[in-house]
């Protein structure tokens, strides 16, 4: 009997070395896994990195809008921020002012687009491009892909031979558009379409459009001319 328990009790001190050989064991692994994700984080940030456009689609009625909100996690905008954060191509803690983010333009709900642009500063490889599409659609959600990208003017930087289109500055997805399509679609129902094709005609070249608009009361130097190079009405036939 004495025999047994003292056999027990050496049983009992080995599996306690045991456990305590396995715990330490795990906290050495898992600081180590920590270590490497700390280093990885370093390693991006001190990467160098570009300012690229991106030539974004998306299906409208698939999210909340275009612009982030912070109530909200399913805008275009907060996809595609999720991705950069998701492939490392941005730091995880960064803010849309830190990579110096810009967009051409934002669209309500249910609004779709087919060549919205952003702008943000990404990582990059020396004297290699990388392929950013590629990068972001492997985990970007359904009904929003990047089509393209092209690197983006730095202030005082020349790109393919060009400069910044205003002077001192960055490229700004929004102020350096040269020029926007929209596409909306009606209800035929009585509209009369040659007379719309008439009225039309009154928007096309230089106007003031401040009736159109929110006034900024703080902003002065606001301008609310905008040129309108074309405008056509035009029937299409339903796919149903």
């Amino acid at each position: 009997k004495d025999a047994l328990v003292e056999r027990a009790m050496e049983l009992q001190t080995q599996l306690s070395e045991a456990q305590r050989s396995v715990t330490t064991s795990s906290s050495r692994e898992e600081r180590e896994r920590h270590t490497e994700r700390k280093k990885k984080v370093r390693a991006i940030a001190f990467e160098a990195k570009r300012l690229i456009a991106l030539k974004v689609a998306y299906i409208g009625w698939m999210f909340h809008g275009f612009q982030i909100q912070k109530t909200r996690e399913d805008t275009v905008e907060g996809k595609l921020f999720e991705a950069l954060k998701r492939t490392q191509l941005i730091e995880e803690n960064a803010s849309m002012s830190d990579v110096g983010w810009s967009r051409g333009g934002r669209t309500d709900v249910g609004v779709s687009a087919t060549g919205n642009v952003v702008g943000v500063r990404v990582r990059c490889k020396q004297n290699v491009d990388m392929d950013y599409a590629k990068i972001l659609n492997g985990v970007l959600p359904d009904g929003l892909r990047v089509l393209s990208w092209a690197p983006a003017v730095e202030a005082g930087v020349m790109v393919s031979g060009r400069r910044p289109t205003r002077e001192n500055q960055c490229f700004d997805a929004r102020n350096d558009a040269l020029s926007r399509t929209y596409k909306y679609l009606f209800l035929k129902k009585n509209l009369d379409i040659g007379l719309m094709r008439e009225g039309a005609k009154a928007f096309i070249g230089q106007h003031d459009y401040r009736n159109y608009c929110k006034i900024d009361v703080n902003n002065a130097k606001a301008s609310y001319v905008r040129v309108i190079l074309d405008v056509q009405i035009n029937p299409v036939k339903s796919s149903g």
